[in-house]
């Protein structure tokens, strides 16, 4: 009993049908189906003016790209297997106890990686707004501060007399701001 449930579920699981029953299984337009088919992200069969498509596949990107349509086509699955053999196998309390074990423990993942996504988005705030600072006050340095510096590079450049090539004057700030970058990818990317 149990091997001939897997293998109808197998079976129903590779159906091929047109696109607009796919369609209809999935619970996205047949449309939609199309412009998948033209992009190249379905593959389709071409028979007598109509695309065949493998359910399977519609389902499988129709999950990816839009999680509520594919739950809306899993519950109509699920209210259509509900009068036959297989889902009298699938309704045991062991198969509960799993899916609710499963469901916990996605659960808990996702909780997990929202948490840590909200840290990382907090720190790289924190640092936009320390960069953010620090670029007003340099702006605001009084010209005599920016004059005083001028001295010592031309003193690095030797006394010919020439003039500075232009980078010399704007070196420290670079290097100033592409040390805050590296510190705040490191504070993005350090294990805690």
């Amino acid at each position: 009993m149990r091997r001939l449930t897997v293998l109808t579920e197998d079976v129903r699981m590779m159906e091929v049908m047109s696109a607009r029953a796919a369609a209809a299984h999935s619970g996205v337009s047949e449309r939609t189906l199309r412009r998948w088919i033209a992009a190249g992200r379905l593959h389709a069969d071409k028979q007598g003016g109509a695309f065949l498509v493998s359910l399977e596949d519609v389902r499988t990107l129709t999950a990816t790209c839009n999680p509520s349509a594919a739950d809306i086509a899993a519950a109509q699955d699920m209210s259509a297997a509900s009068n036959t053999e297989a889902s009298e196998v699938a309704d045991t309390p062991q198969h509960d106890a799993a899916l609710v074990t499963l469901v916990a423990q996605l659960h808990a993942e996702v909780s997990a990686a929202k948490d840590e996504a909200r840290e990382y988005a907090t720190a790289a705030a924190i640092w936009q707004e320390r960069a953010r600072m620090l670029g007003d006050q340099l702006a605001l340095m009084p010209p005599q501060a920016t004059i005083a510096a001028q001295p010592a590079v031309q003193l690095e450049t030797g006394s010919s007399g020439a003039p500075a090539p232009f980078w010399l004057s704007w070196w420290p700030r670079l290097i100033l701001f592409l040390a805050m970058v590296a510190a705040g990818a490191l504070l993005l990317v350090w294990p805690r």
